[in-house]
């Protein structure tokens, strides 16, 4: 299980779904992990969740252990019930969508309610954040998790489900943390406060982490990779913080979540499923191969070199122009009271666009290239954002 043998394990808490009963088992366990590891749990047909209650360097955790080494369980994320730009209290996810177990998932802001990650659910993608890592669910029920490239959108193609958030804890089993690289800016990312995390061990055991003290990034990232695993990320902290094992809340969240991550039983449980590969890291930060992995998805009704921006109750498309290729057009629905376009190019401003405009590419770029697109609200907030591709005819 990865602990020290001198940590001390406080109780433990095993769920078991033998065919249509769920019985709940909550010994109390005092001494060390090897007390733990002979504690036998024997069930006809177990799920094996089992959630374990104590200090990892010595900081009081809760952990979930969710294997899925068989065909029995999925990790998938959930919105409230009114979608994207909505929120709703964790007892209503848990009520509507009944999960073995529950933890609270990507950042979102609080004025729109717009999550910061990228989140797909059964095959469709239903918010672009175009930022941070991602736990991605693949055909066989298994994860990776894919470090993206800011401001890219990606194909998640061939993935069931994707929920990004970040920064990054723990790569191939070893502390890796550069929250400014993947422009986590926010200062209460950085601040000591309740925490929350994924991760997944080199068995394909998910291991869902909730944090009630406030501790630092640095803290949960060295926990991670304590208890064992080989890829982790932060989820959304602070009032955020929740999780549940079957009827069970273990941390109630202070505020309303716009989305979660659930376990949730395998759809066609009972045929034969797929052999499960073992979890990846795939690492996509690097920009030099944007064009070649990063391309605009191919079942979009927009063209490729385009880029939608949404919030709320609109969105704008920018790319070139349907009647003239050599300008940029900005079509969609007019910008809230102050909001704003900005153009950028290696990280400086070039410009503000409104909606609707058309300019000509080559007044942007004279020798093309890809340039940074941001919405920006009349607080100068950063709201959605992506790259369009400028091609200037010689």
């Amino acid at each position: 299980m990865g602990y020290q043998q001198k940590e001390e394990i406080a109780a433990e808490f095993v769920l078991r779904c033998p065919r249509e009963k769920r019985m709940f088992r909550l010994p109390l366990i005092i001494g060390s992990i090897a007390a733990l590891l002979i504690t036998p749990v024997i069930a006809a047909e177990p799920i094996g969740i089992r959630l374990i209650s104590g200090p990892v360097t010595g900081i009081p955790v809760h952990i979930v252990h969710i294997p899925l080494d068989g065909p029995r369980l999925e990790i998938r994320p959930a919105l409230a019930a009114k979608g994207i730009g909505a929120a709703e209290p964790f007892e209503a996810f848990l009520k509507r969508f009944r999960p073995l177990a529950a933890i609270n998932g990507t950042f979102f802001s609080k004025k729109t309610l717009l999550p910061i990650g990228d989140i797909v659910v059964d095959g469709k993608v239903l918010h672009r954040g175009r930022m941070g890592t991602a736990i991605a669910v693949r055909a066989d029920g298994g994860v990776d998790f894919v470090r993206l490239p800011w401001g890219y959108n990606i194909d998640w193609k061939g993935y069931r489900h994707v929920l990004a958030c970040g920064p990054t804890l723990v790569w191939e089993g070893q502390v890796l943390l550069s929250p400014r690289k993947e422009r986590f800016r926010d200062p209460s990312i950085f601040a000591k406060k309740a925490r929350s995390a994924i991760g997944v061990k080199a068995d394909n055991t998910v291991i869902a982490v909730a944090v009630r003290r406030g501790i630092s990034l640095e803290q949960l990232a060295e926990i991670m990779r304590r208890i064992g695993c080989r890829y982790a990320i932060n989820l959304d902290g602070g009032g955020s913080v929740a999780l549940a094992v079957g009827d069970r809340i273990i941390h109630r969240p202070s505020r309303r979540l716009t989305n979660v991550l659930l376990v949730v039983r395998r759809k066609g449980e009972g045929r034969q499923m797929l052999a499960m590969a073992t979890p990846r890291g795939l690492d996509w930060q690097d920009t030099a191969n944007a064009p070649l992995l990063y391309n605009r998805l191919s079942a979009q009704e927009y063209p490729l070199s385009s880029v939608v921006l949404r919030w709320p109750s609109g969105k704008v498309v920018i790319g070139p122009s349907q009647k003239d290729p050599t300008l940029l057009e900005v079509s969609g629905d007019r910008l809230p009271e102050g909001w704003r376009l900005e153009l950028k190019s290696e990280k400086h401003l070039r410009g503000f666009l409104t909606s609707p405009c058309t300019i000509a590419m080559a007044k942007l770029m004279p020798q093309g290239g890809m340039m940074q697109v941001e919405l920006v609200d009349a607080k100068g907030r950063r709201i959605d954002g992506g790259w369009v591709a400028i091609t200037v005819t010689k």
